[in-house]
């Protein structure tokens, strides 16, 4: 297991003639699960890693593109500290599909995932499928096969609300063929094809969908100058609207990923095209109006190719870039007007990965992701890590009587107070106090007082 942390000085504080000094954390960096050696393309638990995670109960769910008993790629799940890993299921690139791509991320509900297969499916020729697979491992089940005027090559994971299951076909569906957006009911039953793509409505829906009240937004590969849009269409299938066309230019091309939503904008990011031929991010207003060029890639210290979606945590956006001239990618911020372009992670492509590919998930202050090349042993191994990547967290004073508290937010966990009597050295200890927990505030007390005590959250 890898840890990056670092300490920043703050601030000096006094109380009753004591100095306190406040350190804070930089991102802390730890990587959970590094994939094993392949012996003719199979192994035990999968290979490069394309998709993003899914969280439940405290267990992450994914995907490898290649890898496993076939050779085909995997199902996974192992625990947010990266213990207990599993391989749940081993595609066999027949009526269950294989190689799960980039935006094939699962859908979880209580004790059940789904997920699409680019092909696989009861039919002849095998056109792509929708499937459900127990928590456990059990009862891999395709749900719908596609046929072709129904749609064919679903390329994005699925979104789900309820019982009801939202994605898209990356070709087929009408007389266009150009993908559709589907519904299902998670029992299999229902399929209804809600909308299928024309030549004037962009095609090739690869992204997942973002849903937002009744409404479905999301992006094509393709469009009107062959680089790709953005859309919304209702849930019921009424209402379908192209609202932008990339140019192939300063906007970028080619949107992989999920788009994200701060109140009436989208964002998300292309793959290329924009200032340097490394993609960009963007903005645009639900109805279409103000698209803004956030931020052009370079290929240099900022990395470049963004094939995941945007994770929103206040007015922040985070997204990883999957490589560049300088690095082999890494997880960036940027603030949702543009400013404040920020590299949070810089992949080496040793033992903590390199080339994130799939989109990050948070739960609490933690991102997690995946990397689709690295890990332990890199160049005999490299196949891909699990990794998670703590966001930096305050540590409060606050004065009662003759003792001091130090509080940090709940909801931030693995951290623990540490002290130190002399910053020459690096004589940091975790500080002796349990910590309490009000819901909305972790605290220690520190009693008695005494001098040139300093204080910062250590995460381990």
């Amino acid at each position: 297991m890898k840890v990056n942390s670092q300490a920043l000085w703050l601030a000096f504080l006094f109380f009753m003639n004591a100095a306190f000094r406040l350190d804070a954390q930089t991102y802390a960096y730890t990587s959970l699960y590094s994939f094993s050696p392949l012996t003719a393309n199979t192994n035990a638990d999968g290979a490069s890693p394309h998709a993003g995670l899914v969280l439940s109960a405290n267990l992450l769910f994914g995907m490898t593109y290649s890898g496993g008993s076939a050779g085909f790629g995997t199902i996974f799940k192992l625990s947010a500290g990266g213990s207990g890993f599993t391989n749940l299921y081993n595609f066999t690139n027949g009526v269950d599909g294989a190689n799960p791509n980039s935006s094939d991320v699962l859908a979880c509900s209580t004790n059940a995932l789904f997920g699409v297969t680019g092909f696989g499916g009861t039919n002849v020729p095998r056109r792509g499928a929708v499937f459900r697979i127990s928590a456990d491992g059990s009862d891999f089940t395709n749900l719908y096969s596609f046929s072709g005027p129904d749609g064919q090559n679903p390329s994005a994971g699925l979104i789900i609300s309820g019982s009801t299951l939202y994605g898209t076909t990356y070709s087929g569906g009408g007389t266009s063929k150009h993908g559709t957006v589907f519904k299902i009911n998670t029992d299999g039953s229902g399929f209804t094809t809600l909308y299928a793509m024309s030549t004037n409505d962009g095609s090739g829906p690869y992204a997942p969908l973002l849903l937002s009240g009744n409404i479905l937004f999301g992006t094509t590969l393709h469009g009107t100058f062959g680089a790709g849009s953005v859309f919304r269409v209702d849930t019921d299938g009424n209402n379908f609207t192209n609202l932008y066309n990339f140019t192939n230019g300063i906007d970028g091309s080619f949107p992989y990923g999920r788009l994200a939503l701060i109140s009436n904008w989208l964002y998300g990011t292309t793959s290329a095209s924009g200032i340097s031929n490394y993609g960009t991010v963007f903005r645009i207003n639900t109805d279409g109006t103000g698209f803004t060029n956030l931020h052009g890639f370079t290929g240099g210290s900022d990395a470049g190719e963004p094939f995941a979606g945007l994770v929103v945590v206040s007015n922040t956006l985070y997204g990883t870039a999957l490589a560049g001239v300088t690095n082999l990618g890494d997880v960036f911020r940027i603030n949702a007007d543009g400013t404040g372009y920020t590299n949070v992670y810089n992949f080496t492509g040793g033992s903590d990965g390199g080339a994130p590919g799939g989109a990050l998930i948070l739960s609490g202050n933690t991102f997690y992701g995946t990397a689709n090349v690295g890990g332990i042993a890199y160049g005999t191994n490299g196949n891909g890590a699990i990794f998670s990547l703590t966001l930096p967290v305050s540590l409060g004073i606050s004065r009662s009587n003759s003792s001091c508290i130090l509080s940090w937010p709940s909801p931030s966990t693995g951290f623990a107070v540490q002290t130190n009597n002399n910053l020459g050295t690096a004589g940091w200890s975790n500080f002796d106090a349990s910590a309490a927990d009000d819901g909305t505030n972790k605290s220690v007390v520190v009693a008695p007082l005494s001098d040139n005590l300093s204080f910062r959250l250590a995460h381990p």
